[in-house]
């Protein structure tokens, strides 16, 4: 995987959530989903997707407003119900890498697919992180 995808996910969530990528874990920061654990949905534009060796975030563009939300990506990751691997999604215009990404919704584009994000909030050290592990798309015009 390319060191500059890792680099630039670690420096989205030192960005965003003002803490550094290290400081979330020392091995890895994939929460799997409690049993009972309340969850909340949001729709908007999935407008990014990035898995590195540690974390992954998707970054969520909420309709209307344009307001960007960051989620931490949870294991398994779904999306339309199916298990997915990919670390590195197709982009609108360009194809999916054949090598880390083989099992992508042909129907998902970063920057225009319009989804449904299920997520929960979960303690990562000392604050909040909203984690989904569920992406589900509308059907598309």
């Amino acid at each position: 995987m390319s060191r500059n995808i890792i680099a630039t996910a670690s420096l989205l969530i030192t960005a965003v959530l003002g803490v550094s990528h290290e400081a979330l874990a020392a091995d890895s920061f994939f929460p799997s989903r409690p049993t009972g654990v309340q969850l909340y949905t949001v729709d908007g534009i999935l407008a990014d997707y990035a898995v590195g060796k540690s974390s992954g975030t998707l970054t969520l563009i909420t309709a209307p407003g344009k307001v960007h939300r960051e989620f931490y990506i949870g294991y398994p990751m779904k999306i339309n119900g199916y298990i997915i691997k990919c670390v590195l999604p197709p982009k609108a215009g360009k194809p999916a890498n054949p090598v880390y990404c083989k099992d992508w919704p042909s129907n998902l584009v970063l920057g225009q697919s319009k989804v449904r994000i299920t997520f929960w909030k979960t303690k990562a050290g000392s604050f909040e992180a909203e984690v989904s592990d569920q992406i589900d798309a509308f059907k598309q015009p």
